[in-house]
């Protein structure tokens, strides 16, 4: 048996019968293989995000809102009756 090398005509044809047998499952393995490592990415960024905790701010009420929470009735307090206008009434009004 002889020992020749392939010529680039039949190379070709074997790479398209290849192809033209393994289309499919070629396919289909780049796809699954794409969408996992985007999902293995996307998964990363994400948790990697959540670990960083923002800055912590003080925050304070100022006099104008002690005032408002301190004219609050307390529960203890009894409410004055709610009366309501008499017929029909028109809740977007």
């Amino acid at each position: 048996m002889k020992n020749t090398p392939f010529t680039p005509r039949q190379l070709a044809i074997l790479v398209s019968r290849f192809l033209h047998r393994f289309h499919v499952l070629l396919f289909t393995c780049i796809t699954v293989g794409g969408l996992s490592y985007a999902t293995y990415a996307l998964n990363a960024v994400i948790s990697q995000s959540s670990v960083q905790t923002p800055p912590s701010t003080s925050t304070q009420f100022d006099a104008v809102t002690m005032d408002k929470v301190k004219t609050l009735r307390k529960a203890s307090e009894s409410s004055q009756q709610l009366t309501l206008p008499s017929g029909r009434t028109d809740p977007f009004n």
